[in-house]
């Protein structure tokens, strides 16, 4: 072997020895927060209308880095958070307590809290409260649908208080709003039996016209979860001549707002949820009539038995 292959070979030997000798270049994983809770669904089974349902929901940072957590958002009203920390580090807690308030609902029970956070795996946390909420105490109708009154005409209607449960429920107070215009015949301590009703009269005599008559009716009671009930009543008072006048400062027509415009005669007065539309069919719709400005259209061939019209002859020309 000649000393330059020699040489060369050495050197490749070298370089080989080098390159196994060193280490691979280390990369590193950069740290990031995790998250896992130690529940996310909480069914409360069944409770009375007015109980108030509290769960805590433990969250935890399975990361390396901070876990931050953002403002809870809930689907309804009824539901209320409380975020003990909204930074957590590596391996510790934090607890999310959540209330539910059943006052005013019914039937089944589904609503979720959404959590934002900054974990890559998971950027939003999703927990649900869910069950059933009875009814022990309830009016019938739900609400009471005045209709169309007259000013100083009285209009009645009848309502019941019916109780579902098991034990006698005594009514301890009510409150009415407009009482000037409004009078029920609910009596104090009035008793009504498991399984019983209460009827009791509602008459509205209205002073002035109006297109949005409403008022509530609050009953206290001494039943240990529905303490208080809530009646909503609704309507329309027309003038002496039957007119209803346009405007009267309600969610459907603000004042300012020109609405149907002029003065409703026979308007069908519906619940709440349908009045809008009834208002809307009520508009009358005038046909477009075509501006002649006093000149009268020639005749046109080709219509009305004038004979076929010949493309560019002058009897196709406006006048």
């Amino acid at each position: 072997m000649s000393l330059s292959r020699f040489s060369l070979a050495l050197l490749v030997m070298a370089v080989a020895a080098l390159l196994t000798a060193c280490p691979e270049p280390k990369v590193e994983t950069p740290k990031v927060a995790g998250v896992k809770a130690d529940a996310e669904l909480h069914d409360f089974g069944t409770i009375i209308q007015g109980e108030v349902v509290e769960k805590v929901f433990t969250i935890t940072n399975t990361g390396e880095a901070t876990l931050e957590l953002g403002k809870p958002k809930t689907t309804c009203g009824c539901t209320a958070t409380i975020l003990s920390m909204d930074k957590v580090a590596p391996g510790q807690t934090t607890q999310l307590k959540v209330k539910f308030n059943s006052t005013g609902k019914k039937g089944a029970q589904n609503r979720r809290i959404l959590v934002p956070t900054n974990a890559p795996t998971r950027q939003q946390m999703e927990f649900t409260m869910q069950g059933y909420v009875k009814v022990d105490l309830e009016f019938s109708p739900n609400y009471v649908h005045l209709g169309k009154m007259t000013v100083a005409k009285p209009t009645t209607q009848n309502v019941d208080i019916l109780n579902h449960s098991d034990k006698p429920v005594t009514i301890t107070s009510f409150k009415l709003t407009r009482e000037e215009e409004l009078s029920i015949t609910l009596k104090e301590k009035t008793v009504i039996p498991p399984g019983g009703k209460a009827t009791f009269a509602v008459t509205a005599k209205p002073k002035d016209p109006s297109r949005h008559f409403s008022s509530r009716l609050q009953v206290e009671c001494d039943h240990p979860q529905q303490a208080s009930l809530y009646l909503s009543m609704y309507g329309q008072v027309a003038d002496k001549n039957g007119e209803i006048p346009q405007g009267g400062g309600n969610s459907f027509n603000p004042p300012g707002n020109p609405g149907l415009g002029g003065v409703m005669k026979n308007v069908p007065i519906m619940a709440p949820n349908t009045q809008f539309k009834a208002q809307t069919l009520q508009r009358a719709v005038k046909p477009l009539q075509p501006q002649t400005n006093g000149l009268k259209r020639a005749p046109v061939k080709g219509m009305d038995g004038a004979g076929p019209a010949k493309s560019g002859s002058k009897d196709n020309a406006r006048p």
